[in-house]
């Protein structure tokens, strides 16, 4: 099986689920620079959560790590089993990641 590239910004789903092997990018960024995704785990065999955080859709994708800019939390839940995932999103938030991302 061809290797996929993974692209800065995506998360990629690896795994076996009954006698398939699943290869396939589950999430990614539209600008590599305006999410960045944090934590992946399972609620069960074929239930799985990724968390991220994200610019606003207007905000400047250059927005740096020590500039106020306007951010969502968002959990994707994703059901391999119904090819379905849910999007659960934060109202908008004004954060300085430099200072948020050592309290998260």
């Amino acid at each position: 099986m061809k290797q996929a590239k993974i692209e800065p910004g995506e998360v990629r789903f690896y795994g076996l689920t009954e006698d398939k092997i699943i290869n396939a990018r589950a999430l990614g960024c539209k600008n590599q620079a305006n999410c960045y995704f944090d934590r992946g785990f399972f609620l069960d065999n074929d239930v799985f959560v990724i968390s991220e955080l994200s610019l606003a859709f207007d905000e400047d994708p250059t927005c740096g790590r020590t500039a106020e800019c306007t951010f969502t939390f968002k959990l994707h839940v994703t059901d391999l089993k119904k090819n379905q995932r849910l999007i659960y999103e934060s109202l908008a938030k004004e954060l300085v990641l430099e200072k948020t991302i050592p309290e998260l």
